[in-house]
């Protein structure tokens, strides 16, 4: 596999002398496909959001490496979170164009004209091209989530990574955004990262599954993570409840430690 990015047993340690240091990941490795979903699950608290920062580079490693590979350029990734964070004062179009004031563009996108100009080739790209002047409050929460990740796109990310972005959403509307992410996976990103607590959520959208799990290491004082991978079956996506993999995964949730 070729990987956008690598961890190599990477380790987080949190907090300082003052407050206590506590060890959230211990001796992780993860190679991230370019082309690739990748769907993290695991018990509330084993370090998953943390895991997500570290590969936006949003939280420093106390051991271990990580390294991008891009082909050409600086590489560069975007987050989403369950909250869309959109700015009410702004309208869909300016959402999107305002967040490419935040990074690094080529000349093309220094002007305020190209950037709303780009923005909206991204909302049509995504098949949200009709909600570009409408404001947030006028948005229900699935199409706040769409606009939310249209943004993220907007900055041309080499990988796109998902903080449980549709968990507060009801279960149709979280249906339908799963099956949108599927429908434009080539239009957001190399590479996806998704976190989720949702089993069948992370079967239906990845091709590939990173359960994070508490492991009792008996030589440290910490309870620490450890990682097992499974293959999604990408073929069969929707008869995915009673599948091997499902209870494989659901019986390995079930015997790590709380």
């Amino acid at each position: 596999m070729n990987p956008a990015i690598r961890l190599s047993d990477i380790s987080v340690t949190l907090g300082d002398e003052t407050t206590g240091r506590t060890t959230v990941l211990r001796d992780i490795s993860l190679d991230l496909g370019h082309d690739e979903v990748l769907a993290i699950v695991g018990r509330s608290g084993v370090g998953k959001s943390t895991l997500l920062r570290v590969l936006a580079g949003l939280v420093e490693t106390s051991a271990g490496t990580v390294e991008h590979h891009r082909v050409h350029g600086p590489h560069r990734s975007a987050m989403v979170f369950q909250d869309a964070l959109l700015l009410p004062w702004l309208n869909v179009v300016d959402n999107v164009a305002f967040s490419l004031q935040l990074t690094s563009h080529p000349g093309r996108l220094r002007r305020r004209r190209d950037r709303r100009r780009h923005a909206r080739s991204v909302l049509e790209r995504l098949d949200i091209g009709h909600l570009a002047e409408r404001y947030a409050s006028q948005l229900s929460g699935g199409q706040q989530q769409r606009v939310a990740i249209a943004r993220a796109v907007a900055a041309e990310p080499d990988v796109l990574l998902l903080d449980e972005p549709f968990s507060a959403l009801d279960i149709a509307t979280r249906s339908s955004l799963q099956q949108w992410v599927l429908d434009h996976r080539d239009s957001l990103a190399s590479a996806i990262v998704l976190v989720t607590h949702d089993l069948a959520e992370a079967l239906f959208v990845a091709d590939r599954i990173a359960l994070l799990h508490h492991s009792d290491d008996r030589d440290h004082r910490d309870q620490t993570a450890s990682i097992a991978f499974w293959a999604s079956d990408v073929e069969d996506r929707h008869h995915l409840a009673s599948s091997a993999v499902r209870s494989e995964i659901e019986h390995a949730m079930a015997v790590s430690t709380p």
